[in-house]
């Protein structure tokens, strides 16, 4: 599974087993990127079958790449949504890389992942920072990640919180704020994270920080969405529209 997931960022044929790589597009670099409508199907009879560990983050992949199809031309949603996809993906897989999740592999190469949990509230009725990021939970295994994706449609400022604990005893938190074109977060980011990133659908050609938020380079954000996300970015819409 791991490998599987791994190969979303990589794209290298060699990690996939030979009765999936029919389910791929193969393209000319010899890379194979995932076709979502068959990997999430192959997910969800992975997660269905075998004994896996972190099978509710495995499922709610599927769940974003849903939402991402289902979402509104221009809402910002889609964004979102494959950026979340991507969060678990990377997390699943200990994929993390230095800009974007700049996590330490050697500290989480073997964590558990959670989607919205744990959590000390009914999460939909929050809609400050700060009092969401005290009613984040405690978790029950060691190294832990989790993604929070507040609900409420007026949360501030913030459209995503990793909070990802490598001991008992150390908490990091990440913020992000998806931006589907050139803008940037209004407001100042908050000093509780380790990080705030603003992911632009049109990044910039260098890595920059506005207002305490960091807005990475273009070619960082590719290689964050990795060989098959990539092709997916508000950048590629318009490439596909024509």
């Amino acid at each position: 599974m791991k490998q599987l997931l791994s190969n979303f960022v990589i794209g290298d044929y060699r990690q996939v087993m030979k009765p999936l790589l029919a389910l791929m597009n193969t393209v000319e670099t010899g890379k194979v990127l995932w076709i979502p409508f068959h990997m999430m199907e192959v997910l969800r009879v992975f997660a269905s079958t075998l004994a896996l560990k972190n099978k509710l983050a495995i499922q709610e992949i599927d769940s974003q790449f849903t939402m991402f199809r289902n979402a509104k031309t221009a809402s910002g949603d889609a964004w979102e949504h494959l950026f979340v996809a991507t969060l678990l993906i990377r997390c699943l897989a200990a994929e993390f890389d230095g800009v974007i999740l700049p996590l330490n592999v050697r500290e989480f190469v073997d964590c558990t992942v959670d989607f919205n949990w744990p959590f000390n509230a009914q999460m939909d009725k929050i809609t400050k920072v700060d009092e969401f990021v005290k009613l984040i939970g405690t978790p029950t295994h060691y190294p832990h990640i989790s993604i929070y994706y507040p609900p409420h449609s007026g949360f501030e400022e913030v459209d995503v919180i990793v909070a990802a604990w490598p001991s008992v005893s150390r908490k990091l938190l990440y913020s992000y704020q998806c931006k589907e074109g050139k803008a940037l977060p209004i407001n100042l980011s908050k000093s509780v994270f380790e990080k705030c990133v603003v992911i632009r659908g049109q990044a910039p050609s260098k890595t920059s920080t506005v207002r305490e938020w960091v807005s990475p380079r273009d070619a960082d954000i590719d290689q964050f969405f990795g060989a098959s996300g990539s092709q997916w970015t508000p950048k590629r819409w318009k490439e596909l529209n024509k």
